[in-house]
């Protein structure tokens, strides 16, 4: 275990055994569990022929992974160290333990599973812990193969190598556009030029200072590109060593932990307030907090019957305008493809559906976030009457806006959207390569090839962007409106948590009014030392570098 991992740990251990006699301390068990249990997964992606498979068997100094699958036998493969041999083979709802030696059934019968795991007794895996190595499916897999695997991982990869290979020369349209789905989820990637051996220096200088000019101009991120032969993997382990797992699990935890924190010490502050409050002043407070509560339902359901109208229709119709805009941007390309390659069509308008819809999704529902977090707190505000801290919601706007998960939101509505497309765009593909003979038939001796991607062109403008919208619109609406209606109640819920934090702490406090002598000023100091403790060791553990 990582030692930010240890440190966090052990902080929420000493939250729980602080706190345990005074709140609720499931939520940060929770947080415990995930952070005991995160994994540092670092795909490697690239084409069908990149060389991610041969990179990771030079890695390791053993040929366990093929080189020579077809793009239909490919299944993403997380290679992890064990004393012991074997795979795991996960499906839809099992997993399947084989022998080491099964991995080409596996393989072969790639369709009926989603990743396997590869435990393997190798000393080069177990010196990159706790990093686990995933070899991807190529670019050239089917379309559901890869696309689940690539919104899998997207969610679960920290880290993503990219391989090309130098015979490519530069970056095709289905790498920068991985590429900017990697940017756009905040993740990091490192950059192979891959057989390195089959150009000269000066013609592997020449594609390498292309490929940084290009991620520069279309990424606006500066990498530099690492060239490598398949007889090395000198480098790899560079650049695996050059990931810090202490700074990953920093940067997953660090902010929901402070968060935690603001929480505890408002919690305490509220025990604090309210022994110095009269009791009248309290009991006001209790019902103005209970009836806030009570508001919050009614407003969350308001908000969910006006959802549809309010956040779906008009978003899902700017993302699909978005959708058309990069379709027809990308049109001579897609004439091209359906011209001299048309079973690469339907896979390019996919990648460019995914694309876009990652980026517009996450754009959107981070508007819809705030807008819907900003609305519970001007109608909570409008019903409490009495005096709170004026940084109470401001806190807990702070807290829902940094919730995590978002990613997951994305690709979770990606996933909803990708499983049916293909469905929907077969018939629609299916009628631009069904008039193809008929174009090259009366074009070909007629014409240029110009006259035949124009007509192909206006099949993809009056009959394919068309079909993709009104298919579309009708699938993602539903989908969006269900994250959506999901958000609301998550944001509901994380208001109502706090309120009801705040009032139990003020009624404990009245109930040990009522019920006992208290002591007011020991009760006092008592909070006023777990405040001054909590706040030591969270600087400590949290704040300090």
């Amino acid at each position: 275990m990582l030692e930010n991992q240890k440190k966090y740990i052990e902080y929420i251990e000493f939250l729980n055994e602080k706190l345990e006699n005074f709140m609720d301390i499931e939520k940060l068990n929770l947080l415990k569990e995930k952070i005991r249990n995160q994994e540092l997964l670092i795909p490697i992606i690239g084409g069908f022929s990149a060389g991610k498979s041969t990179l990771i068997n030079i890695f390791l100094e053993e040929n366990i992974l093929k080189v020579d699958i077809t793009p239909e036998t490919a299944l993403a493969t997380e290679m992890r160290y064990s004393s012991e041999n074997y795979i795991e083979a996960v499906s839809e709802n099992n997993v399947e333990r084989f022998k080491i030696e099964d991995i080409d059934f596996i393989k072969e019968n790639a369709k009926n599973y989603k990743f396997m795991r590869v435990y393997f007794n190798n000393k080069n895996l177990k010196s990159i812990e706790p990093l686990v190595l995933v070899d991807m499916p190529g670019f050239n897999s089917p379309v559901d193969l890869h696309n689940e695997a690539i919104l899998n991982y997207l969610d679960k990869g920290v880290h993503f190598i990219v391989l090309i290979s130098v015979e490519e020369g530069t970056l095709s349209k289905s790498i920068l556009r991985q590429l900017c789905d990697i940017s756009e989820l905040n993740k990091d990637f490192s950059f192979f030029l891959s057989k390195a051996n089959l150009k000269a220096d000066s013609e592997i200088e020449e594609i390498k200072e292309k490929i940084e000019e290009l991620i520069d101009y279309e990424l606006d991120i500066q990498k530099n590109i690492i060239p490598i032969t398949n007889k090395s993997s000198q480098e790899l382990q560079k650049v695996l060593n050059s990931i810090n797992p202490e700074n990953i699990i920093k940067e997953l935890f660090l902010e929901e932990l402070k968060n935690n924190y603001l929480d505890i010490e408002g919690f305490i502050n509220t025990k604090i307030q309210a022994l110095t409050t009269s009791n009248d002043e309290n009991e006001k407070i209790i019902k103005e907090l209970q009836h806030s509560i009570s508001s919050l339902e009614n407003k969350k359901q308001v908000m969910i019957r006006e959802a549809k109208e309010k956040y779906s229709i008009k978003n899902v119709d700017y993302i699909l305008s978005s959708v058309e805009k990069v379709i027809v941007n990308n049109i001579d390309n897609l004439a091209n493809l359906a011209l001299k390659n048309p079973n690469y069509f339907e896979k390019e308008i996919i990648e460019i559906i995914r694309s876009t819809l990652i980026m517009e999704i996450k754009t959107k529902m981070s508007e819809i976030s705030e807008d819907i977090t900003q609305d519970f707190a001007l109608d909570l505000k409008s019903n409490i009457n009495v005096e709170i801290q004026d940084d109470f919601f401001s806190m807990i706007s702070k807290n829902i806006l940094t919730l995590p998960g978002m990613n997951k939101v994305i690709t979770t509505m990606l996933g909803g959207v990708l499983k049916f497309l293909p469905v929907v765009l077969n018939p629609v593909i299916g009628v631009i390569v069904a008039v193809l003979p008929h174009i090259l038939g009366n074009y070909l001796e007629r014409q240029k090839e110009q006259k035949q991607k124009e007509e192909i062109k206006k099949q993809i403008l009056v009959n394919v962007i068309p079909s993709i919208k009104m298919e579309l619109r009708k699938n993602v609406i539903s989908i969006f409106e269900q994250q959506v209606n999901n958000l609301i109640s998550e944001i509901a819920s994380e208001f109502e948590e706090k309120l009801q934090v705040k009032k139990i702490a003020i009624e404990e406090v009245e109930k040990e009014k009522h019920t006992q002598i208290l002591n007011i000023e020991i009760e006092l100091e008592k909070y006023k030392n777990l405040q001054k403790e909590i706040k030591e060791v969270s600087y400590e553990k949290l704040y300090k570098d």
